[in-house]
């Protein structure tokens, strides 16, 4: 089975991840943004996805961009119960919807069609040189904007935003997780709302009761301690946390001691770490008491006085 994929275009290098890690597929670049998988995966895990728009699975493909060799072959039982019609063109086309909707309707022996609620909505995807007829399966509606740091009812001046928070958690965690520098509790938050099981700890106290009143705020229950992050002994599925910054996201001699004490300490908890940090954090020279690695990068521009890198760190098997 073949799907078309579109993806969020600010963070695309970051979308594509999140969908190779947790979809367990791999993804090739189809047109202006598109992305193709010929994989499986699990239907019940797309509402996690944070940076992914739609998804949409082929029905036909034809390798034509003749419009009435398009309709003359067009397998009709595709068409099913009530439906909308759209299509996207590329490379300079420009096609007209409703004539080429109408000409379908005309073809089916029961055309239900229905614009504003319809049970399915199929999509041709319109090339100089084939036409891809899809049925959307996918389309985000959720809207991570309202659960942005200053919208809660305890901000946090660094917090990720939601949909980078979900993408962070989707590259690295499948059932569970911990945040061990949770702060106002943004990480573990989504990770709840996902139906993931998470923890977070703090070593602040003003911290943590943040973090359970934003929780609460949610509806949620999480398991929220009062804990310093190199006391951590209980092994984990992953680490997906970002890490605290100084004082004008410049480091101290102090953070640099904490983070170098912190990945030895994971060293013995999870195989996989996805965090956060500022740009100016060199996560290499962090690594050298541990046996982690990192395996990718991803700059995200925040504002004109910060960017953060979100990296993705596994363990060195030895190999």
């Amino acid at each position: 089975m073949t799907h078309i994929i579109l993806i969020s275009k600010d963070y695309p290098n970051i979308a594509r991840q999140e969908l190779e890690s947790l979809l367990e597929i791999s993804l090739k670049p189809f047109v202006d943004g598109y992305f193709i998988t010929e994989d499986k995966f699990d239907l019940k895990l797309l509402p996690r996805l944070g940076l992914t728009r739609e998804i949409y699975e082929v029905k036909q493909t034809f390798d034509t961009s003749n419009e009435e060799q398009v309709l003359e072959n067009m397998n009709l039982d595709n068409i099913k119960n009530s439906y909308k019609i759209d299509v996207v063109s590329f490379e300079g086309l420009s096609k007209d919807v409703k004539q080429f909707a109408d000409k379908l309707h005309v073809k089916l022996k029961n055309p239900l069609v229905d614009i504003k609620n319809p049970e399915n909505t199929y999509v041709f995807f319109w090339t100089l040189f084939e036409v891809k007829l899809t049925k959307s399966i996918f389309s985000n509606k959720d809207n991570p904007h309202g659960r942005r740091s200053h919208l809660k009812e305890f901000n946090h001046p660094t917090s990720i935003h939601p949909k980078i928070a979900k993408a962070m958690i989707n590259m690295g965690a499948k059932k569970s997780f911990i945040d061990p520098f949770c702060g106002a509790g943004g990480i573990v938050i989504e990770g709840a709302l996902m139906g993931l099981d998470v923890k977070g700890s703090d070593v602040d106290t003003q911290m943590i009761k943040r973090a359970k009143a934003n929780s609460k705020a949610f509806g949620l229950e999480i398991d929220l301690e009062e804990k310093d992050a190199l006391k951590l002994r209980d092994e984990v599925e992953c680490i997906v946390t970002d890490l605290p910054y100084g004082k004008n996201s410049r480091l101290t001699n102090d953070l640099v001691d904490l983070y170098c004490d912190f990945f030895t300490v994971a060293n013995g908890l999870t195989d996989l770490i996805i965090v956060g940090a500022h740009a100016d954090t060199d996560m290499d020279a962090y690594l050298d008491e541990s046996n982690f690695y990192v395996w990718k990068q991803f700059p995200i521009y925040v504002h004109k006085s910060m960017t953060r890198t979100i990296s993705i760190l596994k363990k060195d098997d030895g190999e």
